[in-house]
């Protein structure tokens, strides 16, 4: 299956772009099901407030195709490529969190 067989056609346009600009980076984020948002969001540094930062942990934070610990994982790689470093709380291990909420939030033990 091709990656963008997974998206809607606008969205697959937008992500030939991105893959053309940025290459492998770009390309390894759509294949572990990143959204066309949250891969534009790493690759052009566009995480730069709390707001930014914040919509981006609940986008994961909601996904149902990946486990808690997957979760955390991806946290950590957006905050280590985010520009953005203040006033976030980013677990730094499973054993902390007994979960996410409805809205993505992570809910710690």
């Amino acid at each position: 299956m091709r990656i963008i067989d997974n998206l809607e056609p606008t969205e697959a346009k937008k992500a030939v772009s991105l893959i053309n600009n940025y290459g492998d980076d770009a390309l390894e984020m759509f294949k572990e099901g990143k959204s066309f948002d949250e891969v534009k969001k790493v690759v052009e540094g566009g995480l730069n407030s709390y707001a930014d930062f914040s919509k981006a942990i609940s986008d994961i934070g909601m996904r149902s195709d990946l486990t808690d610990a997957q979760k955390i994982r991806e946290l950590q790689k957006l905050f280590e490529s985010s520009n953005y470093k203040a006033d976030i709380n980013i677990p730094s291990d499973i054993q902390y969190v007994k979960g996410f909420d409805a809205k993505g939030n992570v809910i710690y033990d």
